[in-house]
């Protein structure tokens, strides 16, 4: 990360807009999940693994494949 890390639980969240997964067995970071336009508040793995939630100051809650990485949903916040 460039900026502040903000959680971390294998996966981290950061005010560089990306959201990280590393690798505990082999303790190195493995890939990044890059489609937030601002900071990244929080990330978690769902309880199965094959998932990863984002949000962040985009207004953005974001599902992420584990398996692909690719983005697979987007909610947004349209209200105030």
């Amino acid at each position: 990360h460039t900026a502040s890390v903000r959680s971390v639980q294998l996966v981290t969240a950061s005010d560089d807009k990306s959201v990280k997964v590393w690798g505990v067995e082999r303790k190195k970071f493995l890939y990044s999940l890059n489609r937030h336009t601002n900071w990244v508040r929080c990330a978690r793995f769902s309880p199965d693994g094959r998932l990863v939630a984002s949000c962040g100051d985009d207004r953005t809650v974001r599902l992420w494949d584990t398996s692909s990485r690719q983005c697979i949903n987007i909610f947004t916040d349209y209200g105030g």
